[in-house]
């Protein structure tokens, strides 16, 4: 039984109760206006007309009943005038089908971007976030509205140019994002050539030999909350005792922390190796993570979009604050390198530093066949550094048994 046509007005049109199958009801007074009820509710608005002894029904554009009358009204006049409507609605899809196959062929910068972000960066790289700053303060500004077959290799070098007169370091960055962003465009057949292939980076790199004295680790140990925020700082004290890179210790979340045996398994969804990194918590760590469980979701919540401190934000914190604490400069992960520093001056072998820092063992051994995760002497490297840090952070005498000795006594025999 076909429904009643209904009043062409606002309530009588939401009063249209959805049934197990889609229906249609016409409005009265509007010849050929169509509503279309579908079983989730959705209302649409079709005009439905003969024309040359065929009959024809176009969806509407329209949301409210308002709209979809002068709609209803102009496509009944185009038709009237002989206007095949229903070509010319076909037609307008087939061009707009045909403007999406080219848009998809020919982005602009910015669409690549955004198209490298989500089907590349997301999917790949644990420091897509990264790339995507990069591309969204750097590089679509610049070059966002350029065809990325446009792109020449003039183009890229004059905005890595550019930047290296300020910033060099970050002018290599970008341009290995860039590198990325093209080699992504020609895997998808969006590029035909390369416009950045062998580009040299502008600024010559060293490696990074910071490690922080005593009386520079005392400082950023004891800094005052008016010298260095205290979720910063605290970020930092978990780093020291842990060694676990800046990027691990921001995003931690109460639930990886097991207290009362003392343990910290970082997920390998965040490690750099992409394995689980379980973590003897010492005393001090342990009281950190303690006073800090009550934060929220993360123990280092942050008015971020994640809700937690992020990298580039604990960098530019900890760079703001350098001239307060009148240090030199320097990064999260020369306190890493610090820690690995001093592990060796206590006399912690090699491989088990290895195992503090969860670098992943290469070797024939630790690949197939060595599965210990050496936890115990994680746990003793760290306890001795955790005695060490507290003679040096309190000013007291080293109470630190120098594992150098042990180390020496277990070869002479």
């Amino acid at each position: 039984m076909a429904p009643k046509p209904v009043k062409p007005n606002r309530l009588a049109i939401d009063a249209l109760k959805p049934t197990a199958e889609k229906y249609e009801t016409s409005v009265i007074g509007y010849p050929g206006l169509i509503v279309r009820v579908w079983p989730n509710k959705k209302r649409v608005f079709l005009y439905r007309h003969r024309q040359d002894g065929n009959l024809h029904r176009i969806a509407l554009r329209a949301v409210t009943l308002a709209e979809a009358i002068t709609e209803w009204s102009q496509e009944r006049q185009a038709a009237k005038q002989g206007v095949d409507v229903a070509g010319r609605r076909q037609e307008e899809r087939q061009q707009k089908k045909l403007k999406r196959i080219s848009d998809r062929r020919d982005p602009t910068v910015a669409e690549l971007a955004s198209r490298y972000v989500v089907e590349y960066a997301k999917r790949h790289k644990r420091s897509w976030e990264a790339d995507k700053r990069f591309l969204d303060r750097l590089v679509v500004p610049d070059l966002g509205p350029v065809k990325a077959k446009s792109v020449r290799r003039a183009d890229v070098h004059a905005l890595v140019h550019r930047i290296a007169r300020k910033t060099p370091i970050q002018a290599n960055r970008v341009l290995a994002v860039v590198r990325k962003l093209f080699s992504f465009a020609l895997d998808a057949g969006v590029i035909e050539s390369h416009p950045c292939l062998r580009m040299k980076a502008p600024a010559a790199e060293n490696a990074r030999v910071r490690v922080l004295t005593d009386l520079e680790i005392k400082t950023v140990w004891n800094a005052s909350a008016t010298l260095l925020d205290p979720t910063v700082a605290d970020a930092l004290r978990l780093q020291l005792l842990t060694a676990c890179r800046i990027s691990e210790v921001i995003r931690a979340v109460p639930a990886e922390f097991d207290l009362k045996a003392g343990v910290w398994t970082v997920p390998g969804s965040r490690t750099k190796n992409k394995l689980d990194h379980v973590v003897p918590l010492t005393d001090s760590a342990a009281a950190i993570v303690r006073a800090r469980c009550a934060a929220g979701e993360y123990l280092f919540a942050w008015p971020t979009a994640m809700g937690c401190l992020a990298a580039d934000v604990m960098s530019h914190q900890l760079l703001d604050a350098l001239p307060r604490l009148d240090l030199q400069h320097f990064t999260t992960h020369d306190l890493r390198r610090t820690v690995a520093t001093r592990l060796s001056e206590l006399g912690i072998d090699r491989e088990v530093r290895e195992r503090v820092l969860n670098h992943k063992d290469r070797s024939v051994m630790g690949i197939h066949y060595d599965k210990y995760d050496k936890f115990k002497e994680k746990h003793e490297a760290l306890t001795a550094w955790a005695r060490l840090l507290d003679s040096i952070v309190s000013s007291k005498a080293s109470q630190v048994v120098e594992l150098r000795q042990r180390s020496a006594k277990r070869r002479a025999h």
